[in-house]
């Protein structure tokens, strides 16, 4: 897992030892960036887009396929 931002972020996954990248996380925003990526077991891990001094507020998503999809965490 690569977090990366510019225009826009985006975490990027290789599933083959880096011989190919997919960006599974992306959001058009300007280049806030995922502040935190981290996996707590080999298949689940969060992602924190954003940081609490932005004006949007931080978002938090979880995967539990080693990063393949993530889905944002309501709380």
């Amino acid at each position: 897992m690569v977090p990366a931002r510019s225009g826009a972020s985006w975490v990027y996954r290789s599933a083959d030892g880096g011989h190919a990248w997919a960006a599974p996380l992306t959001q058009g925003d300007g280049g806030m960036g995922y502040n935190d990526v981290g996996f707590t077991t080999a298949t689940q891990g969060v992602a924190i887009h954003g940081s609490p001094s932005a004006q949007d507020p931080a978002a938090l998503f979880m995967t539990r396929d080693a990063g393949a999809t993530w889905s944002p965490v309501a709380f």
